[in-house]
């Protein structure tokens, strides 16, 4: 197969419609949910919660209909969906559970060292005690097994109990039956999962099959990517240059990922080799494209939003995610999302914290520099906000929307 080239703008609108986020190709209910897991392998999970947390964000504006009910029941109730780490923490397939032992090691090994650093490995000497509890228990948070605290850090655990029970995470042993809030509640794994996804083999012979397999998965995590450090590496293993570029190289060789070249950039871009006719689909139609364009606002852990580097560079759009700035040093807000609009991204707005109320309100709202709102564009604005109250359960938004977005 000859070189793939491809224009910047084509590369932007390709992201924007593997990802979901374009006029077609969209998820639909809890089988869109689980073909988009089967797309991108995972989607990152943070436990901050202003307007739904980023799972959900990341969900609804692919999602036709998509309700929070919808990813818990995939999590907790059918358990087709795993709280695990991936790029970050994330939640992945189940079926997925032991082709990611080689990243559960590694986190052992990391948070052993973090242990250490802190004073608190100590902790881990209660280790059989709580388990000992776990099982006379059943299902639990960890504040019911209270054995002491430790010396807490600025992102640490208080509670002995937290700290081996997270361990007990990071190990595979435990897993999270539920959430309460942002409250785990753990389990055994074994009750959580079927003997058949336990049980299934992982296919790899050795680490250089597992690195192949995740620097390919990650590539498909965004349709097509660089191999460029950058933020859409982050993980255990394929964030060290040495042992991703030689999985490149072994991919690129077996014909499982191909080279992209885009114009004006230097770096060499890839796609999985499974993707390709998605890609000839998108480049055979774009011409014939649909002049309707949908609003969508992304989360800012999205998928799509990874590499921001990136998305500086294919679509002209600086985002910064400012939650763990000091206020004065933020240029926008505290918690804000991004607007999607066609192939553009015309606006940024900062929510307020819906916490069981019965209305969304929008603390500010900025346009992007040189964006002239159109009427149509506008409707398709008012349009999001109100499949956005539809998520998020609220009746109502308490701003003018008319002259929010003069």
């Amino acid at each position: 197969m000859s070189q793939l080239k491809i224009s910047r703008a084509e590369l932007g609108q390709f992201l924007i419609e593997y990802q979901g986020l374009g006029s077609k190709n969209r998820f639909k209910g809890k089988e869109g949910i689980l073909s988009y897991f089967d797309r991108v392998g995972c989607v990152q999970y943070d436990p901050l919660n202003v307007v739904g947390r980023n799972a959900d964000l990341t969900l609804q504006s692919r999602i036709d209909g998509y309700q929070k009910s919808m990813l818990h029941d995939l999590l907790y109730s059918e358990r087709v969906l795993v709280d695990g780490w991936d790029k970050q923490m994330s939640i992945y397939k189940s079926v997925d559970w032991n082709k990611m032992e080689h990243v559960r090691t590694s986190m052992t090994e990391s948070s052993i060292r973090t242990l250490k650093h802190r004073k608190s490995i100590e902790a881990l000497d209660y280790t059989e005690h709580v388990k000992d509890k776990l099982k006379e228990l059943g299902a639990t948070k960890p504040g019911a097994i209270d054995i002491g605290a430790v010396v807490r850090g600025t992102w640490g655990h208080g509670k002995i109990s937290s700290v081996v029970m997270d361990f007990l995470f990071h190990t595979g042993e435990l897993g999270i039956y539920d959430k309460a809030g942002t409250q785990k509640v753990y389990d055994f794994i074994e009750n959580l999962l079927s003997d058949e996804v336990l049980n299934r083999k992982s296919g790899f012979n050795n680490d250089e099959d597992f690195y192949d397999w995740y620097v390919k998965r990650r590539i498909g995590s965004q349709g097509i990517y660089w191999d460029k450090s950058g933020d859409g590496w982050l993980g255990q293993y394929i964030s060290k240059a040495g042992i991703r570029k030689s999985a490149v190289e072994r991919l690129a060789k077996k014909g499982e990922i191909l080279p992209v070249e885009v114009e004006s950039f230097k770096e060499v871009f890839y796609i999985r080799k499974e993707d390709v006719d998605l890609l000839s689909d998108f480049l055979n139609q774009v011409k014939s494209k649909s002049t309707h364009k949908k609003v969508r606002f992304l989360a800012p852990l999205d998928n799509f939003m990874w590499d921001r580097k990136l998305i500086e560079q294919v679509f002209g759009f600086n985002y910064r995610w400012e939650v763990y700035k000091p206020q004065a040093q933020r240029e926008y807000g505290y918690y804000v999302l991004p607007v999607l609009y066609g192939d553009k991204f015309v606006a940024r707005f900062e929510p307020e914290h819906v916490k069981g109320g019965k209305t969304l309100t929008i603390k500010n709202w900025w346009w992007e520099e040189g964006v002239k709102p159109s009427k149509t564009m506008t409707n398709a604005i008012k349009k999001a906000f109100k499949d956005f109250t539809t998520y998020l359960e609220v009746e109502s938004i308490t701003n003018n929307i008319d002259d929010l977005l003069k």
